[in-house]
């Protein structure tokens, strides 16, 4: 008899169980588990091209005093205010003889007939702007604002390619 006890005990048992089983099937099934994908790589933006300021001094083959006093009081004017520019690139010094074979669209451009200051700015190779100092004719007997002139003009173009160093 100890045999069936056991097989009542463990038939009460089902018998109990069963139905709580059932109300589980009948029951709204559980919500799906979402898995949440790794965020998609977002692309970084491409790097900008910093921009630079290029300072041209235009002459004739043949100098006088006032055009070498151009080029004199540029050039201190640029090494005085913008050294850490000048060895960074971020700021370039040219000097051209205007009349050599190479400038002919340089002097179109930028109506180029006499000794002549353009400072502009690049973003690569492309000027983005530019403008001629044409005031270095009216400034040029006096050294300290003509040094003033420049460095106020190439400063603003510094600061419009991204700043002062």
């Amino acid at each position: 008899m100890r045999g069936s006890r056991g097989c009542v005990a463990l038939l009460m048992l089902l018998l109990a169980v069963v139905p709580l089983l059932a109300g589980c099937a009948a029951s709204e099934p559980p919500l799906p588990v979402q898995v949440e994908a790794a965020p998609a790589a977002v692309p970084a933006p491409a790097p900008v091209e910093p921009s630079r300021v290029v300072v041209s001094y235009f002459h004739r083959t043949i100098r006088c005093e006032t055009c070498l006093k151009f080029e004199e009081l540029a050039n201190r004017a640029l090494r005085d205010a913008f050294a850490v520019e000048l060895a960074s690139g971020r700021l370039e010094w040219r000097v051209a003889d205007f009349e050599e074979p190479g400038h002919e669209s340089d002097v179109a451009k930028y109506d180029v007939f006499e000794s002549s200051l353009i400072v502009s700015r690049l973003t690569g190779d492309e000027e983005q702007e530019w403008k001629k100092l044409d005031a270095i004719w009216d400034l040029v007997g006096d050294d300290e604002v003509f040094v003033q002139y420049i460095q106020g003009e190439v400063g603003a173009y510094l600061q419009a390619a991204g700043g002062i160093e």
